[in-house]
């Protein structure tokens, strides 16, 4: 059997490209983004859905990939 998995680091920010709206944070199912002096993302709480991602004005966050293994037996 054959068995392939992606797993995705939580969510990166450029902060050269966030304009710290806020949106993230109010969207954010798992609440895991929060906005301070600047936006703060909460590795421990993030699930990785993306929704931050998708709806960024300013395309600061970013979902990349960790690892991919496949597992033959």
């Amino acid at each position: 059997m054959l068995v392939s998995e992606i797993k995705f680091m939580p969510v990166s920010i450029d902060r050269k490209k966030c304009v710290t709206c806020g949106g993230c944070v109010g969207l954010c199912p798992a609440n895991a983004m929060h906005l301070e002096t600047e936006l703060k993302h909460d590795v421990k709480k993030c699930t990785s859905c993306g929704v931050c991602v998708r709806f960024c004005p300013a395309g600061a966050l970013e979902l990349k990939q960790a690892n991919r293994f496949a597992t033959n037996s």
